[in-house]
């Protein structure tokens, strides 16, 4: 085994929702597995206990109240999953899932991403269904609802695109939007018109006793 490995740090065992430890366990299952793979171990008794240490005493603590003989890791993993995941509420996840919103300014592909990783504990009869019920009706831009509406047979992956391609065309619009109003703003001084003075004389007729009158008007008047 290269000692130059470095091994994932043990997994703790803490009191949090269970689906947060499911996802946890999950993570670092793929971590440790990574882990194999550069250590070379191949034999099944050794992964197994290779396991078991690196997972740290809490996992070793779980493991020995497990009833079935666990000789090789693919047991060891299925046995400590199923140790976790009873203790889903598949609803109450339903519920953690239905109430997520897309937020000012995030983008489609990262409210999706979000609802993925919940979705992983609710059991969807089709995960991407579910995810673009969700999106259409929790999207925060109205125009991008209307959108997605008026197609038909619309996917997942389809209302990506189409929502990718409204937000970058709404980028743009903002820029050139606001490049022209700074031109505009400019236009507006540059090309302001003068203001023209008014001048009285004698032979004009005489302004309102409240308006101001000009010195040379006075003057002639005098």
């Amino acid at each position: 085994m290269p000692l130059d490995v470095i091994h994932p740090p043990p997994f703790s065992v803490v009191e949090e929702s269970s689906s947060v430890a499911v996802t946890r366990w999950k993570k670092w299952i793929k971590t440790f597995q990574f882990y194999l793979e550069a250590t070379g171990v191949n034999s099944q008794g050794q992964r197994r206990a290779l396991l078991l240490h690196v997972a740290g005493p809490e996992v070793q603590e779980i493991f020995s109240t497990l009833p079935d003989p666990l000789d090789t890791l693919d047991l060891v993993v299925a046995a400590l999953e199923n140790y976790f995941s009873p203790q889903v509420n598949i609803k109450y996840e339903r519920v953690l899932f239905r109430q997520v919103k897309q937020e000012s300014g995030e983008t489609t592909d990262s409210y999706v991403t979000r609802l993925r990783k919940l979705a992983a504990t609710c059991e969807f009869h089709d995960t991407n269904d579910a995810i673009l019920d969700q999106v259409i009706e929790k999207f925060y831009s109205l125009e991008h609802r209307r959108k997605a509406l008026q197609e038909r047979n619309l996917t997942l992956d389809k209302l990506l695109q189409l929502a990718r391609a409204m937000e970058v065309a709404n980028r743009q619009a903002n820029v050139i939007e606001g490049n022209s109003g700074n031109n505009n703003q400019v236009n507006k001084v540059q090309y302001s018109k003068p203001v023209k003075k008014t001048y009285y004389n004698n032979k004009q007729s005489k302004p309102d006793q409240k308006t101001y009158r000009p010195k040379e008007f006075v003057k002639q008047e005098l």
